[in-house]
C-alpha cells in the first residue's frame, strides 16, 4: 500500500509496506538488477536509490522544484517540516473523507512520524 498527496512544490509519499520484506518483484530477479546492485557497491548514491526502492522508507518528502525527478528524500530535513505537516495533514484528511482501508495504518505511522523531534 502506498499513498501521496502533491502540489506544484511537493511531494509526500507514505509507503505502508516499508520496513516489512524487502520489495522482490520479477523485474528485480534478471541481470539488469544484479548490475545495478553490484555497481551500489562502488556508488553509495545507486546503494541508496536501490534501498529506497527494495526497503522503503515509510515517508519520503520531496521539493519538487529542486528535485523534480523526486530522487532525494527531504523527510528530515527541518526547513522542510511546516510543509511536510501541512501535506501530511492534506493527506489524512482525504484518507478519512474517503474511508481509506489503510487509514488506521497511515494514522499510526503520522502519529508515530510527528512524535519524533525534527532532526
Amino acid at each position: 500500500p502506498q499513498r501521496a498527496v502533491r502540489s506544484l512544490d511537493s511531494a509526500l509519499i507514505w509507503n505502508g509496506w516499508a520496513g516489512g520484506k524487502p520489495m522482490a518483484i520479477e523485474a528485480m530477479s534478471g541481470l539488469s538488477m544484479r548490475t545495478l546492485v553490484e555497481a551500489g557497491y562502488r556508488d553509495e548514491a545507486l546503494a541508496r536509490r536501490l534501498r529506497q526502492i527494495q526497503e522503503g522508507e515509510t515517508f519520503l518528502f520531496f521539493d519538487l522544484h529542486s528535485d523534480p525527478d523526486e530522487r532525494v528524500n527531504r523527510i528530515d530535513a527541518p526547513e522542510a517540516r511546516a510543509e511536510i505537516e501541512r501535506q501530511g495533514a492534506r493527506l489524512l484528511a482525504h484518507l478519512e473523507r474517503t474511508g481509506d482501508p489503510r487509514l488506521a495504518e497511515f494514522r499510526a505511522a503520522w502519529q508515530a512520524f510527528l512524535a519524533q523531534e525534527p532532526r
